[in-house]
């Protein structure tokens, strides 16, 4: 699949707490992360979490009040 923008928002977040990612708003503790080794760099003035393809599609920090575009998981669905 081809993105069409380059940053996307996969709703990760460490506002509650610096440096405890969590998913919004479950508040789920993620268990994965895939950071780029440059990132995250920006401690509390970036507290979101994007998938960025200058780097690789790994994860960066960006303030939360960029507007990006969300990905979105959706559960498992029994289609029949």
């Amino acid at each position: 699949m081809m993105l069409i923008d380059h940053i996307h928002w996969i709703g990760l977040t460490d506002e509650t707490t610096e440096w405890t990612w969590k998913y919004y708003p479950s508040e789920k503790i993620a268990e994965f992360l895939n950071w780029h080794p440059s990132q995250p760099e920006k401690g509390t003035k970036s507290n979101c979490a994007a998938i960025n393809s200058g780097y690789n599609y790994q994860y960066v920090d960006e303030p939360c009040t960029k507007q990006y575009q969300s990905i979105c998981e959706l559960a498992n669905v029994n289609i029949t």
